[in-house]
């Protein structure tokens, strides 16, 4: 084909990729245009998990059937790694590096053959994945077919990216409307607890009118204020404490209900925190030391000490961290990073520090929505965020957050959040 033929068929794919609201379909629709224009046997799609571990399939039925189930996710290693990831971000044949290639899985190999090309995915210095392609074992790559293909990487990443973007303006959009919701429900719910005091006050004085019946030996008792005989009085008292236990069990149903809403708020984030936090985060660590290559290390020499961290504080830590090594990956130009980990019986403190470039934080355009969603989930656990120099050069990132229960009328956080 020639270059006309390529640049028409760019804006197809583009078109391809704005269109429509289903995401995986229109990836999945215009990596077969892709395969339609090259000749390509094979141009699945795998798109970086958001866990940072797999690169998960986005393709027609077409391919999946000729590609298995073996294939429905690729893991970071070994496939996420020089030369298929590249500074240069270029798409690679395997021909041209068969000693990386036969380092790659038998099946793999079998399946896409020496002829495999991975085209990165990428936008804005960062890697969302990438397009395996297959073509005959005759077919010769030429100059144009090369350009072509490196630009098809920057098009599909640069649609991810939008959608990246759109996703983060999302939840920073959500982050803020939960501390509202918080602060309004926190005023709820005091308001319902000192009402219920108050009723509770009313039942005290209730039951010290009520004339019960005296056992024997006791004095008579007295006439009700209005002058009726005891049995009247202690049935009016009787009533009295009746309808005030019904509006007590009516407050505490709204106490319930409304403690309910927001600890659901919560449970999505600690879904992402099951098990040990010193895990997550060294699964994290890995997974962007693979994607970048970079000299990355967890130092966790008392995380034994961090078990008793709640879902909610440990859910937004390991999303600090990804963000703080997202600005890492993206900006810091860093040779190393080392991610600490400080828990105490108060609190716990997470540090990320780099020996980059350095950053001014009053200089970070407000474009840069990243550090503003930090702070908004340390917000979200009565937390704080900081940013430190690093002698001779570099950035540490401290975020530190309480290990109190919040204060939730006597409910234990961890039992709402386990319920359906």
């Amino acid at each position: 084909m020639d270059r006309g033929g390529y640049l028409a068929a760019l804006v197809q794919i583009s078109d391809a990729l704005l269109s429509g609201d289903d995401r995986l379909h229109q990836v999945a629709q215009a990596a077969t245009m892709v395969r339609q224009v090259t000749g390509a046997r094979l141009a699945p799609v795998f798109l970086m998990s958001e866990t940072g571990r797999d690169h998960l399939l986005v393709a027609d039925d077409e391919q999946r059937a000729l590609l298995g189930e073996r294939f429905t996710a690729l893991p970071v290693a070994p496939y996420v790694r020089a030369p298929w990831l590249n500074s240069e971000e270029m798409p690679v044949w395997g021909r041209d590096h068969l000693d990386a290639w036969r380092l790659l899985p038998a099946d793999f190999r079998e399946v896409f053959g020496q002829s495999e090309v991975c085209v990165p995915i990428h936008a804005d210095g960062r890697h969302f994945g990438a397009m395996l392609m297959a073509f005959a074992p005759d077919v010769e790559p030429d100059d144009d077919l090369r350009a072509f293909l490196a630009v098809v990487g920057r098009v599909f990443g640069n649609a991810v990216y939008r959608w990246e973007m759109a996703r983060r303006e999302r939840e920073l959009g959500a982050l803020e409307e939960r501390r509202r919701l918080s602060e309004e429900l926190h005023v709820d719910l005091s308001q319902q607890i000192t009402a219920l005091g108050l009723q509770l006050g009313l039942v005290e004085m209730d039951l010290a009118e009520m004339d019960l019946a005296e056992p024997d030996g006791a004095e008579p008792a007295r006439a009700g204020p209005d002058g009726a005989g005891p049995d009247a009085a202690g049935a009016a008292g009787r009533a009295r404490l009746v309808a005030d236990v019904g509006r007590l069990d009516a407050m505490v149903d709204g106490v319930k209900q409304s403690l309910r809403v927001q600890m659901l708020g919560l449970r999505a984030d600690a879904e992402l925190a099951t098990g040990s936090l010193a895990v997550r985060l060294q699964e994290q660590v890995e997974a962007f030391r693979q994607q970048t290559g970079l000299a990355a290390t967890v130092d966790c020499g008392a995380c034994g000490e961090a078990g008793g961290v709640p879902p909610f504080v440990a859910a937004q830590l390991v999303r600090v961290l990804q963000e703080g090594l997202a600005n890492v990956r993206l900006h810091a130009r860093a040779s190393r990073v080392v991610v600490r980990l400080h828990p105490s019986t108060a609190g716990i403190r997470l540090e990320i520090e780099d020996d980059g470039v350095g950053f001014d934080e009053s200089a970070v355009p407000a474009s840069r929505i990243g550090l503003r969603i930090m702070a908004e989930r340390l917000a979200q656990v009565d937390g704080v965020l900081r940013f430190e120099a690093v002698a001779g050069g570099g950035t540490r990132v401290v975020a530190e957050a309480p290990l109190r229960a919040r204060d939730t009328g006597g409910v234990e956080v961890e039992a709402v959040l386990g319920r359906g």
